[in-house]
């Protein structure tokens, strides 16, 4: 019976098929698709809680389409993608998380069901998300000067918008976007887990808190700051990395281990082995380079490794036992982390002056990598120097090409530089004005960004003075005779109570801050 069924069934449908005279119109899809008259810019900006508005036109009654804008965040998949409009006009309240997203628009044809699309890049900060922090004190107290990119000055950011500030003197500061992986407490005491996060984190001669990146909440203050909280509270420095976060207190390292599943704690100290660590320490991707002040010589540090790497690769390490570390610091080069670093000696032994560069980005692998160093002729004041800054740049292929400059002051109001590559010195690259003594100096650099700007920071009376400078001219590399050009006239100037140590700067597009 159920086989006679079927048949009727086929034969009716042939029926049908038989009577069909084919009588369709087809058109291409491009001739029934939507036609967007304008297009999207490559990037934008937006800012948490502003308006967000685009208003693209399309071809021919825009009530015949519908439309939607979606945003898909690049390299963080802890981010969710999003929908944030459905009208032909965006008008949004930037309500997404801070970070760089993909930003597609789409149009469809609601008769025939066509679509075109268009993309660009948005790039979403808070209002803290790109601008100048100002590390000072006053008082005994440590607090934040924010310049944002509008260049307006909010003092004392800290204590406005958590009611306190930190006891102690500023030793450094890190911001990192994406990054940080926490947990809090809900009213009722039930553990709630935030993923990747900005976050802003400080650390005084006296403590050490984190906030949030996107408003500056305080969300970790000492108390909170560690699975088991140290018996000796004496903080040296907190630093960020891709890979992770490191405190140093009271000579011994703590680590956040960026895997996805922390809870935005420091771990237990890692054993000093007898070392005096300095409070200079160099980040390259997720590994730290740090110094023994007792044997005058470099330790690697990576969060996976409970132990210290002291072997160079491969065997370079030249006279780099027995010396004072007078400075150390990453030359900036693209958004995620520096290439390589320089870092300034003086030998215990003879007071010769070198300029060593490594790569501590390959610490992660167990392995220092000193690429060369530079003996200073005695007539040149680099060792003489109070702050100091290197020049961005430089060459994936090699880490010695590039711009080879180290910029230093001695604490009055003048900028040297020391071309590495010639060998050359060039004094009083730029003044600032009489009875200014600079405290830090900064070249704020991104390739891929476009981020190149001078920063010098100074001290008079109880007042601080910022001077942001272009740079211009051919940037010394290893051209001979190959000069750089600090523009002698600042195309800003801040200025704010309290007596400042150093800053950073922070653009919405680099993930973190060195």
């Amino acid at each position: 019976m159920k086989q006679t069924l079927y048949i009727i069934a086929a034969l009716l449908l042939l029926a049908r098929c038989v009577e069909d005279t084919g009588n369709y119109t087809y058109e291409a899809p491009a001739a029934v698709s939507p036609v967007i008259l304008s297009t999207l810019a490559e990037e934008y900006e937006a800012i948490s809680l502003q308006q967000f508005v685009i208003d693209p036109r399309v071809e021919g009654n825009e009530d015949d389409y519908t439309y939607a804008w979606y945003v898909y965040p690049i390299n963080h998949t802890a981010i969710p993608y999003d929908t944030i409009g459905h009208e032909r006009k965006l008008d949004y309240r930037v309500a997404i998380q801070s970070g760089t997203y993909t930003l597609i628009f789409k149009v469809t044809e609601k008769q025939h069901g066509t679509s075109v699309y268009q993309r660009s890049r948005v790039t979403v900060s808070s209002i803290f998300g790109k601008g100048y922090y100002i590390n000072k004190h006053q008082n005994g107290r440590a607090d934040v000067d924010f310049i944002d990119r509008d260049g307006v000055i909010t003092p004392n950011l800290l204590k406005q918008l958590n009611g306190d500030d930190l006891p102690g003197i500023p030793i450094r500061s890190t911001y990192v976007s994406n990054q940080y992986y926490y947990e809090t407490l809900d009213p009722d005491g039930n553990p709630v887990r935030s993923l990747a996060q900005p976050a802003f984190m400080i650390c005084t001669d006296q403590d050490a808190r984190v906030y949030h990146g996107d408003n500056m909440r305080l969300l970790k203050a000492w108390d909170s700051l560690f699975l088991e909280q140290p018996a000796v509270k004496r903080p040296a420095g907190i630093w960020g990395s891709t890979g992770g976060f490191m405190l140093l207190n009271d000579n011994s390292p703590h680590f956040v281990y960026n895997n996805g599943y922390g809870i935005g704690k420091f771990g237990y100290a890692y054993p000093s082995d007898g070392y005096k660590l300095s409070r200079l320490v160099t980040v390259g991707y997720a590994g730290y380079l740090a110094f023994d002040e007792n044997a005058g010589s470099f330790v690697g540090y990576y969060p996976q490794r409970n132990t210290p790497y002291t072997e160079a690769y491969p065997g370079y390490l030249p006279n780099c036992v027995n010396q004072e570390l007078l400075w150390s610091a990453p030359r900036h080069m693209y958004e995620t982390t520096s290439l390589n670093s320089y870092s300034i000696t003086r030998d215990r032994d003879d007071n010769t002056i070198r300029v060593i560069s490594s790569w501590p980005r390959y610490i992660q692998n167990g392995l220092f990598v000193f690429e060369r160093d530079y003996l200073i002729p005695p007539t040149v004041r680099l060792a003489e120097g109070t702050a100091f800054t290197c020049h961005g740049g430089g060459s994936v292929s090699s880490i010695i090409a590039g711009h080879e400059a180290i910029y230093y002051s001695t604490g009055d109001n003048r900028v040297h530089y020391y071309n590495l590559a010639n060998q050359t010195e060039r004094r009083d690259a730029v003044t600032i004005p009489d009875g200014e003594s600079i405290a830090y100096i900064h070249h704020a650099y991104d390739y891929y960004w476009q981020v190149n700007h001078f920063i010098i920071l100074a001290n008079k009376g109880n007042q601080w003075k910022m001077y942001v400078h272009d740079m211009e001219g051919s940037t010394p590399d290893n051209i001979i005779g190959g000069t750089v050009d600090i523009v002698s006239t600042p195309t800003a100037t801040y200025t704010g109570d309290g007596t400042a140590v150093n800053l950073i700067y922070r653009h919405p597009n680099t993930k973190l801050t060195y």
